[in-house]
């Protein structure tokens, strides 16, 4: 009888206790070099942000449809506007916040404010225009105006820009054997990632035509974003994001979210395998299935969960991340001075391309034929 009665009182006292949730913890280290190290542990925490899309630029057919657009290639000005590289038609397409168009920059060709083959955007406040052209390894410039200023040559095999002011970041082409990004100040420049990956040449089953300089899937890659002074990069495939000012590492925010396991499984799942691949040639077309494409190329066993970083207004970093084998994705929200982890946004809010104001961004979106156009976006934080 007594037995009896203490567990009875055992289950009156479980049935009060309060359901225990993991919050996030923060905890910051200064390493020897000075640089802050903020770690946040503990379980995704929901933020309660809105997103509804209310602008398509570009969506239809006819003068202002795109050819080949990029999310990387989108950029704002502090008036708002709004700049699209168009690397299929070689122009830069700008447009005001409401999606009037105002002007195009550039056009095919090698003269002065022309491009061979543009790569890479940045618009800075004041509306100043820098394309980075891979064709001629220079950067072409036009002023607030749209006139034409003098180009600056680079480095060949460069492809991503962000210019401010006398300070330049250049990013190198990802599919060569050494990602590299640089910050060149007005007296020397810095080395900010420098990820030396070899390639190799793989032949396919059943094709007569092999393909030379492939990586393999899920290998790190260098994931960056600039604003003002302040660069952000991710590099490995561990939770972590390093923030650099004036090209000087201060500090790195990170979560203690592992990398994601590739197995052969898993990498069937993801969409660049499952997809598998055709080759064109001069003598016809081959199909490469999911299974002989994965074998051939070979895969990392362990993937970095983060596929893209960005500066937010409000002093905030954007952390786009991906959820295996799901393949879901989400955005987490940081205080970029004090590394704090805010929470996670809910999945139907993607991660911007720039923003317009406190309140508006603009993303790349797919039309039904596949062909990317601008999308402006408002948001309210909760």
């Amino acid at each position: 009888m007594r037995q009896h009665r203490v567990h009875k009182w055992m289950v009156i006292l479980l049935g009060v206790m309060p359901l225990v949730v993991q919050q996030p913890v923060l905890a910051q280290t200064v390493d020897s070099a000075g640089v802050r190290i903020t770690s946040n542990s503990g379980t995704d925490r929901e933020l309660d942000w809105s997103a509804e899309k209310i602008l398509r630029i570009g969506e239809e057919d006819g003068e202002l449809a795109f050819f080949r657009l990029f999310p990387w290639n989108i950029k704002t000005d502090a008036q708002g506007r709004i700049y699209a590289l168009d690397v299929g038609d070689a122009r830069v397409r700008v447009f005001s916040s409401d999606g009037d168009h105002i002007r195009d920059l550039g056009r095919q060709g090698g003269g002065p404010g022309e491009f061979l083959r543009p790569q890479g955007l940045s618009v800075e406040p004041d509306g100043e225009v820098t394309v980075l052209d891979a064709g001629k390894s220079a950067l072409v410039r036009f002023d607030p105006d749209g006139l034409v200023r003098e180009q600056i040559g680079v480095e060949p095999g460069r492809a991503g820009v962000h210019k401010f002011g006398r300070d330049l970041v250049l990013s190198a082409w990802q599919l060569t054997e050494e990602s590299l990004l640089r910050w060149h100040g007005p007296n020397d420049s810095v080395t900010i990632a420098d990820l030396s990956l070899p390639r190799r040449d793989v032949s396919f089953p059943g094709c007569s035509i092999g393909m030379s300089g492939m990586r393999p899937f899920f290998e790190p890659r260098v994931n960056w974003a600039a604003a003002d002074s302040r660069v952000v990069v991710n590099q490995t495939v561990r939770y972590e994001v390093d923030i650099y000012e004036n090209g000087e590492f201060t500090s790195s925010i990170r979560r203690d979210i592992l990398p994601i396991e590739m197995t052969r499984a898993a990498a069937l799942q993801v969409g660049s395998v499952s997809r598998g691949m055709t080759i064109r040639h001069s003598s016809g077309e081959c199909r490469v299935e999911p299974g002989d494409l994965l074998e051939a190329r070979g895969w990392a066993p362990r993937a970095s969960p983060i596929e893209a970083v960005l500066l937010a207004p409000n002093s905030q970093l954007w952390v786009a991340r991906v959820h295996r084998p799901e393949g879901r994705r989400s955005v987490d929200v940081f205080h970029e001075p004090t590394g704090e982890y805010l929470g996670t946004l809910s999945d139907n809010v993607p991660l911007p391309s720039a923003f317009i104001d406190q309140n508006r961004f603009v993303t790349m979106d797919l039309n039904e034929d596949g062909v990317g156009f601008v999308a402006v976006w408002e948001y309210q934080a909760r």
